[in-house]
Parts: structure tokens; C-alpha cells; sequence
């Protein structure tokens, strides 16, 4: 079977979403007047570093492997078309997205959104790694959902919206 976009190249693309996700709450908490929301950012930032260290260390383990698929090129079509839509595949679109936005409100729903894009693409994921790596996902995805709440909550407990 002819793969062209294997486990570790998925890890990688997660890397360069962390790191830009990273990017984008740091322009956050730099940007905001409101100190809970900066707060609030830094701590995202913090955690989506951590995340690329996990990603880094489970590249390793994917140099490589391959998944099982219903056709050739099925995942790599299907996670291309994932990331494509992703809001933080690359440094360019980091500084577009904090450019425009013009409230508090309206970075925590693009955050939102992201920790929602970060959940399915790291569900989808796990089609793509051995099962030896599927606790690392499934504490990836925790930690995701953790993040989804949070920033949810917050949104509608803090600044009014739901």
C-alpha cells in the first residue's frame, strides 16, 4: 500500500498547529485589557506547548508506520482536508486571525473553535497511530475537551456570552 502522508507527518502538522495555536493565545494575552482573559491566555499558551513536547516524543515512535486503510491515500486525503480547514495551520494565518479580531468575545469564540478543531482532528488521529499511542491521544483529547469547557465557561461567565 502507497501512503504519502504517514503517522509521523500527521504528528508533524499537529506540532505546527500547537505551536501556532501557542502563538495565538500569546498574542492574546498580550492584547487583551481584561486581566482574567490574559490569564486565561497565557495558560492556554503554556498548555499548547506542552502538547508539542508530547507530539515530539511520539514522532519517534510513528517514524514510519503506517495505517491500515480502505484504499490507498485514504487517510492522507481525509487528514489533508482536516487540516486544510484547521484556523492555525500556519504563522500567516495566526497574525491575520489576531488582527481581526476586535473583542475579548470574539477571540475566546475563535478559541473555542480551535480547541473544537483540535478534538476531532486528534480523534481522527487515532486512525492513523499504532494502538500503542492511543493513551497519549486519548490524554491529548482530555486535555482538549478540558480546554473546550474552560474557555466555554468562561466566555459566558466573565464577559456575557453564550
Amino acid at each position: 500500500m502507497s501512503i504519502l502522508f504517514s503517522g509521523s507527518e500527521v504528528v508533524d502538522l499537529c506540532i505546527e498547529i500547537e505551536k501556532n495555536g501557542a502563538a495565538f493565545y500569546h498574542a492574546l494575552a498580550e492584547s487583551t485589557k481584561e486581566e482574567a482573559v490574559g490569564k486565561l491566555a497565557s495558560y492556554l499558551e503554556g498548555e499548547e506547548k506542552k502538547h508539542q513536547t508530547i507530539f515530539e516524543k511520539m514522532r519517534s515512535v510513528l517514524k514510519g508506520y503506517q495505517p491500515v486503510e480502505s484504499y490507498p491515500g485514504e487517510y492522507e486525503l481525509y487528514m489533508k482536508a482536516l487540516a486544510d480547514a484547521r484556523v492555525f495551520t500556519s504563522d500567516a494565518v495566526v497574525r491575520e486571525m489576531v488582527a481581526k479580531v476586535e473583542s475579548d468575545v470574539e477571540a475566546l469564540t475563535v478559541a473555542i473553535g480551535f480547541e473544537k478543531d483540535s478534538i476531532l482532528f486528534l480523534y481522527e488521529m487515532k486512525n492513523l497511530v499504532p494502538e500503542s499511542e492511543y493513551g497519549a491521544i486519548d490524554a491529548l483529547m482530555q486535555e482538549e475537551k478540558n480546554h473546550l469547557r474552560q474557555l466555554s465557561e468562561f466566555r459566558k461567565e466573565r464577559l456575557g456570552a453564550g
